[in-house]
């Protein structure tokens, strides 16, 4: 594949699209496994609790994520060695086996303990992959992106994402009105995964004819995994300040979208059809206010808006989640998510530029990806069994606010300093 990069408005259309398809096909899964979280259950985790059984569903769930740091490491050090193109190939690959694994393995009434044990597996290998995608795809559009507009460019890495919670959304609202409900608890709910192994060799197709970027090809030197371990190594601090900014990004990205849906039926009491338009609508406002995010952080800088939503956040979450808990109905849960899609869309517009600004270039991937797996295991992939636990801890409903707004909270401290830092170095130059 020739290493130049799109020139055209289309070719570079067409490149955001090859390379976010993988994006599209993680999230669409992600998002199926926590709104049918009670299904599974059912199927692989049967315990006398509903409690019990849905904690252990959200643990293996989790589970995925504690892999992303690993592949962030590997797969992203691979990628950051061999190209974009080639590495985003390797991990479509490994992202559509664990998908397929879970899709087939039969239920714990048919195998016993082997049920859990090959879902978790699938799970493992679905955030191992995951681990290096996100990094990659970012790392992708920032490096295509035309002079000023890197911004606009990296958040259709999340605007893809939003795409497949649409999709995903769709089919659960089209499930739960063609099949009656002891149907989907049953076996239904595997179509929507079904859908998702699909449309796998579509995008195989589609990353194949993917180009290598300029700025990679014309590098002299690939750093070997010992070379970026020791490059991460000597920028811990900003590894780990790149977490703690991300950690708004995840947590409020699965409370509004993955989590929402059980939050709507098990803890709000709404009907599954209204829990489910509910997160499409957020979707689709999450889709429209990324690229806006991105623009404005292109217009006026990453950091007033990082600031702006982090504040916002930290102020409101609790407050609006406890007004909605004392009087949940269709229409506030819309209004109070919408709001929350608004501060989680203009802050991840600023943020992803942000974050492939801030690590050393020999090792964009694997810093950025590193970062990102971090966040999403310790915050986002934990948010709905910690949701869960707040509120059967504290018995209030709107307990979730707690930890978005905690999250945020880290975000702010994290961009004060990687930008009081940039400035420091800057001078000191």
């Amino acid at each position: 594949m020739p290493h130049q990069a799109p020139g055209s408005v289309a070719a570079r259309a067409r490149a955001i699209l090859r390379v976010t398809s993988g994006n599209f096909l993680e999230q669409f899964d992600f998002f199926l496994f926590g709104f049918y979280a009670t299904s599974i259950a059912a199927a692989f985790f049967p315990s006398s609790s509903e409690f019990a059984s849905l904690m252990m569903t959200f643990a293996v769930f989790g589970a995925g994520f504690l892999m992303r740091p690993l592949g962030a490491i590997f797969l992203g050090a691979y990628i950051d060695e061999v190209g974009r193109r080639k590495g985003l190939i390797v991990t479509l690959a490994i992202m559509a086996a664990g998908t397929f694994l879970i899709v087939l393995v039969p239920g714990y009434a048919s195998i016993g303990m082997f049920a859990p044990l090959l879902v978790l597996l699938g799970r493992l290998l679905q955030g191992f992959s995951a681990g290096a995608e996100l990094g990659g795809v970012s790392v992708y559009l920032a490096e295509i992106a035309t002079p000023g507009r890197k911004g606009f460019y990296t958040s259709w890495q999340s605007g893809s994402q939003q795409v497949a919670i649409v999709v995903a959304a769709a089919l659960g609202f089209g499930l739960n009105r063609w099949f009656a409900a002891e149907a989907i608890r049953d076996w239904a709910w595997r179509l929507p995964f079904v859908v998702g192994c699909a449309i796998v060799p579509f995008i195989f197709l589609l990353r194949r004819k993917l180009e290598e970027t300029e700025e990679f090809a014309a590098r002299r030197t690939r750093p070997v995994l010992r070379d970026v371990l020791r490059t991460l190594l000597a920028n811990w601090t900003v590894v780990v300040a790149g977490m703690l900014m991300v950690a708004m990004t995840t947590t409020a990205f699965y409370l509004i979208t993955v989590y929402a849906p059980t939050f709507g039926k098990t803890v709000l009491k709404l009907s599954t059809a209204d829990s489910l338009l509910v997160t499409l609508l957020v979707a689709v406002s999450n889709f429209i206010w990324l690229p806006i995010g991105g623009l404005l952080s292109d217009r006026f800088g990453r950091k007033p808006l990082l600031v702006a939503m982090t504040v916002l956040t930290i102020l409101t979450s609790y407050p609006v989640l406890s007004m909605l808990a004392a009087a949940p109905s269709f229409g506030l849960m819309l209004a109070v998510l919408l709001w929350l899609s608004f501060l989680y869309g203009l802050y991840n517009g600023a943020m992803i530029p942000a974050l492939t600004e801030i690590m050393p270039v020999e090792v964009r991937v694997a810093g950025f990806s590193l970062a990102y797996s971090l966040a999403t295991a310790l915050f986002g992939g934990f948010t709905p069994a910690i949701s869960t636990a707040l509120i059967h801890a504290t018995g209030d409903k709107g307990a979730p606010g707690y930890w978005m707004s905690f999250a945020a909270l880290c975000a702010l401290v994290a961009t004060l300093f990687l930008y009081r830092r940039s400035a420091a170095r800057l001078r000191a130059a």
